[in-house]
Order: structure tokens, then sequence, then C-alpha cells
């Protein structure tokens, strides 16, 4: 099996040993070099698959985004997943806005974090779904009008639950439809949106005020 190369760049010792625990106990997960400043997270000799870092580095938001650019300028090969205290919708929707491929929380659980790293690897997007608590304050309410695609009951609620990270399994057994179903609501909800992936439908579904809804739970849970 082929390693997933991570490069972790964090200020915070204490978090870096703690993240490289957690997903150094994954048989295909290696990182491959750690760093506390752009500086040092720049190296010729290494070649990263996820790139997992700490905004906050940068003391702050519009810092953390070009320190994103200038990691992705050295390393135009590597997916770039967030790992950070920072929840706020405008943080989550500034980096998603910036090439981010994953974003997660440092509160949530160690999972989490190796499920992220292992789909962004992969190529697609992630984001954690607690965030989409986050993004209920997203749809500025001027917006809802102006794009209305013509989405029907049902798809708006499949929008709904993929929009705040479930799977199409989970979105399932919530709805109670089979997971074929919810794959066909998908495929013509992000046709009829003209959205390529999870972070574009997480935007669309807040510019539709859709998110205004407790989340729900998985049957069984």
């Amino acid at each position: 099996m082929t390693s997933i190369k991570i490069l972790l760049l964090d200020c915070e010792t204490l978090v870096r040993e703690g993240v490289r625990m957690v997903l150094e106990r994954e048989s295909d997960l290696q990182i491959v070099h750690e760093a506390s400043t752009l500086d040092e997270a720049t190296r010729p000799e290494i070649d990263p698959d996820v790139i997992v870092v700490e905004p906050l580095l940068a003391r702050d938001r519009s810092r953390g985004a070009e320190l994103v650019t200038d990691l992705l300028r050295h390393y135009p090969n590597s997916q770039v997943l967030v790992l950070s205290q920072m929840e706020a919708v405008e943080d989550v929707q500034l980096f998603l806005s910036r090439d981010v491929r994953g974003y997660v929380l440092k509160k949530g659980p160690a999972a989490e974090l190796v499920e992220a790293v292992r789909r962004v690897a992969a190529g697609e997007e992630y984001l954690q779904p607690s965030l989409g608590a986050a993004l209920l304050k997203a749809s500025n309410h001027g917006n809802a009008g102006g794009r209305m695609p013509g989405l029907t009951a049902r798809e708006k609620e499949v929008l709904r639950v993929l929009a705040i990270g479930h799977t199409n399994a989970e979105a399932a057994a919530i709805l109670s439809y089979a997971v074929r179903t919810v794959e066909g609501y998908r495929s013509r909800i992000m046709h009829k949106l003209d959205v390529e992936s999870r972070a574009e439908l997480v935007r669309a579904a807040s510019e539709l005020d859709l998110l205004h809804f407790d989340r729900p739970h998985p049957a069984g849970s």
C-alpha cells in the first residue's frame, strides 16, 4: 500500500506531536515533514500529498489565506487541509475560497481528521459535518432570491442534509431513502446548481437559505 505523504504545519509543538500520533497510527499515513513557519515548511526535497495546516500561524485571517496561497505555489500538486480552532463561518468560507480541499476543527474527533486526510488525498473535498451549524448564519438575506434553480421540495431536503456534511449513505438513513435514490438526487441537484464539489454545494445551500434547521442524526444514532 502506498502511503499518503503529509506535511504538517502548526506553530504549536504539542499540537504537532498530537496530530503526528493520531495520523501515524494509520499504516497508510506518513508525516514526511513538520514545521512551525512557512520557511520551515517549504523544502525542495519533499513532495507531500496533503498539507495539514493551521492558518492561525499567520495571526490573522487575511494573512492566513495568503499562507495557503504560498503553500500551493510551492507545492502545486498538494492538497491543503485546514486543521484549525477557527469555526466562524467567515473563516470557513474564506479558506474554502482559497483552494482549500478540506476543513476540520481541532476540537473534533481524531477519526474525523484521519477521514479528512484520506478523502482530500483522494481528490475529494471534506467539510467537517459540525461546521454545517456554523454555516447556519451564512445566508445573506438578500441572496436567496437571486439564485432559484427550480429545486423540488425533496431536492431541497436532500441538499440540506448533504450540505451539512453527511455522506450519501447517512443522508439515506436520515431521510429513509435508498442510497441510490440519494445519489440520483445529488446528481440532479449538482447539475441544477452548476456545482462540482461539496464546498460549492455548501455555498449554494447557504445562498438559498436552506441551512436554517437543527442538524439531524442518522437513524439508530
